[in-house]
C-alpha cells in the first residue's frame, strides 16, 4: 500500500496518512492554480479514479505517476485539465479492483 507523509502545522502532532485518506478529496490539475476536476472516488496501486459530477458523472482513471502530491486536503496532478481528458471513461470503478472508502478493497458489496 502506498503511504504519503503529511505534516500538520503543530510539529508535535505529525502523522502519516495512507491513500485511504485520499478518497473524497478534491483533485486539481497542475498544482492548486489548476482547475478542480472532481473528487477521488477510488484507487489502487496504479491508478486514482476521479469522479466529476454527482449523478451520471464522468470518471478519470489517472495513472498514479501523474499525481504530484497531496497536502492533506487537495490532490494535485502534474497534467492539465485538457490532458486529463484522455483518461476519461463513463464506467464506475470495479469494486473488486479498486479501493473505495465506503467499500474497502476487493469488496463485492
Amino acid at each position: 500500500m502506498i503511504h504519503m507523509t503529511h505534516k500538520k502545522q503543530n510539529p508535535e502532532d505529525q502523522s502519516t496518512k495512507s491513500v485511504m485518506d485520499l478518497t473524497k478529496q478534491s483533485v486539481y490539475t497542475r498544482k492548486r492554480r489548476g482547475k478542480e476536476i472532481g473528487e477521488v472516488e477510488a484507487m489502487n496501486n496504479d491508478t486514482i479514479v476521479v469522479k466529476k459530477g454527482k449523478v451520471g458523472g464522468k470518471y478519470y482513471y489517472i495513472p498514479i505517476e501523474m499525481v504530484e502530491g497531496w497536502d492533506g486536503h487537495v490532490v494535485c496532478l502534474t497534467i492539465t485539465d485538457d490532458e486529463a481528458e484522455q483518461f476519461e471513461r463513463k464506467s464506475k470503478p470495479d469494486k473488486s479492483v479498486y479501493f473505495t472508502k465506503d467499500q474497502g478493497y476487493g469488496s463485492d458489496a
